[in-house]
């Protein structure tokens, strides 16, 4: 086979041989560049069906002229790669996903990881499991694009990953602008297999431990096999990590904060300050604040107190029972279940932008004598770190089945539901609660101490029931669901120069479906808490997409393949549809030298 070709073989009972050449992964396997080649006694066996990503077309003539790399599952061992993400994160294709650790790359999504091929947005890249769709996250990311969380997948599940780096509209759909991760299973596993994988901060502050198994078991009809992963990863903060030369990236709006006086001061030691006009709190320096001059903002540095790498825990399990009814027709039954938990330590409130934070002057830590507008946290390093917490948990089904009509035409059937529900919570306060913790009352009367004497006397920091009394845990559920029903046919007309004609078409029918509910704080009204806009709940709405497809592979000569595809999506309503054409064409002009181009 050519070098940047993928095969996806049958089962190991159907199968016979495999001749791959891997391309090389950047920053990762940057010395794995070799060809594997089938063990071989006697007489070569021959290739069984197979069928190329990039491509519906099953055959052993007609080599698909797409740019891809395949990655295997014996390459993912060698590399060290614990996760799925590690892995996409080494792609040289991959260009701007979200498949790290740090937190604020992921205000919303946070414990997901997606595939972003050439940095044209997390939602123009097509996610597949052996060649199926996947579940929609039901949540999305900070430009709004919808995406394929990739670690749902266990790690040891996946014996390779293909990769198709060029636009495959006309093939798969507009989803797949950008390309194709495809990733293929060990369904043809036989025995059990235990991994492990421990990783470590050099000054160990900061651990991941992944466990993975697979075993797998069957005879000549029938297969099955079953795989889980369970990932665990402590947090690490900014003061972790002494390279990171903390007050330097300062902010106005933390705690100790500033002040705009309402009225004039009572007090001497203040007479003379401005009205209408930030002050920096009486104690921002001696609190851990950095004041420009009497007049202005109190500066301070959060990320002493929020991390650069956050909590998560991830299990998931797969399972598929494959069975061959005849020597022609065979079924499949896959499931796959995975919970993703991820925990972002932060200080405990947000700045109070949204409703204005009027400090009296009766309160006694007031020490002006006059009403104040607060500017700032109202609860920070004087009380215990907060923390934000994302749930994402998926359930995908997907069965179906082929049947061989001869050595040449065959038909194939499949059915998939996947259903993703995420849930993120966050940290903010009640507006009204503030305001009443600011006039004494609070729990047993206290008073909410919002100056820099809080910070810097615990005696003078809120007490628990206090913190409790003015915090609120809002909360947005999300929720999607998919449906896939795909038909299709593959074979050959006649006989070319470099091959037969192949040919392949089908039928798609998918429903998107997604929704969220917020919390009752994020259905009110502005400035009912501190700081999150209010967000309104969006019911679930649906997208139905009939598709059908049809695709040429011509070996026009024994070194130039010609592919020519069409495809047809009707989105319905006020969307339309889309007429997405391709053609192809690969000339190997030596052993060293390809030329390939499309439209």
């Amino acid at each position: 086979m050519t070098n940047d070709q993928l095969l996806r073989l049958t089962p190991a009972r159907h199968r016979t041989a495999l001749c791959t050449t891997l391309s090389p992964l950047a920053l990762a396997v940057a010395s794995m560049a070799m060809a594997q080649t089938p063990e071989t006694s006697g007489e070569q066996p021959a290739l069984e069906e197979i069928l190329v990503t990039g491509t519906n077309i099953r055959g052993q003539d007609y080599s698909a002229p797409v740019p891809a790399d395949v990655v295997t599952q014996d390459d993912l061992a060698a590399s060290g790669f614990a996760t799925t993400a590690d892995l996409i994160s080494r792609l040289p294709a991959n260009t701007g996903s979200e498949a790290n650790a740090f937190g604020f790359a992921q205000n919303n999504t946070l414990g997901t990881a997606q595939v972003n091929l050439r940095g044209l947005g997390l939602g123009a890249t097509l996610t597949l499991l052996n060649n199926r769709r996947m579940a929609t996250n039901a949540s999305f990311a900070d430009d709004g694009s919808t995406f394929v969380d990739i670690n749902t997948i266990p790690v040891a599940l996946i014996e390779r990953v293909e990769v198709v780096k060029s636009g495959s509209s006309s093939i798969y759909g507009s989803d797949a602008v950008a390309g194709v991760v495809n990733f293929i299973t060990r369904s043809d596993f036989d025995g059990f297999e235990l991994q492990g994988n421990f990783q470590t901060s050099d000054q160990g502050s900061q651990d991941d431990l992944t466990l993975s198994g697979i075993a797998g078991w069957g005879n000549d009809t029938t297969h099955m096999t079953l795989a889980a992963t369970y990932f665990d990863r402590s947090n690490l903060t900014f003061a972790d990590r002494d390279f990171i030369p903390l007050d330097t990236e300062l902010e106005n709006i933390g705690k100790p904060g500033s002040f705009i006086l309402l009225a004039p001061p009572q007090n001497p030691a203040f007479a003379g300050l401005p009205l209408r006009a930030p002050i920096p709190d009486p104690n921002c320096a001696t609190a851990g604040g950095e004041a420009a001059g009497p007049v202005g903002f109190c500066l301070t540095d959060s990320r002493p107190f929020q991390e650069l790498v956050s909590e998560e825990e991830r299990v998931s399990v797969y399972a598929d029972l494959r069975h061959d009814i005849s020597d022609n027709t065979s079924l499949f039954v896959e499931l796959l279940y995975a919970d993703n938990e991820a925990v972002r330590g932060v200080l405990p409130s947000f700045p109070g932008l949204a409703a204005q934070i009027v400090v009296p002057p009766n309160n006694p830590h007031n020490p002006f004598g006059a009403p104040a507008v607060f500017v700032g946290r109202p609860l920070g390093p004087d009380v215990n770190p907060g923390s934000s917490a994302f749930e994402s948990e998926t359930a995908r089904i997907t069965f179906g089945g082929s049947h061989d009509f001869d050595d040449v035409w065959r038909a194939d059937v499949s059915y998939v539901y996947a259903q993703n529900d995420f849930t993120a919570q966050f940290n903010d306060t009640n507006a009204a609660n503030l305001a009443a913790a600011l006039r004494g009352q609070g729990p047993g009367g206290e008073f909410l101490n919002v100056f820099g004497t809080a910070v810097l006397d615990p005696a003078l920091a809120p007490s628990a029931a206090l913190v409790d009394f003015v915090s609120v845990q809002p909360e947005v559920e999300y929720e999607s669901d998919t449906h896939v029903l795909e038909l299709g046919l593959s074979g050959a007309l006649f006989e070319l120069p470099g091959g037969q004609l192949g040919v392949a078409g089908g039928f798609q029918y998918r429903r998107n479906s997604a929704g969220f509910d917020a919390s009752e704080e994020l259905n009110a009204p502005r400035g009912t808490i501190s700081f999150l806009p209010p967000i309104a709940d969006f019911p679930s709405e649906s997208l139905d997409v009939y598709a059908a497809y049809i695709e040429f592979g011509a070996p026009i000569h024994e070194n130039v393949d010609l592919q020519l595809a069409l495809r047809y999506e009707d989105y319905g309503g006020e969307i339309g549809d889309t007429l997405d054409p391709k053609a192809a064409i690969r000339w190997d002009v030596t052993d060293a030298l390809t030329l390939r181009g499309s439209a």
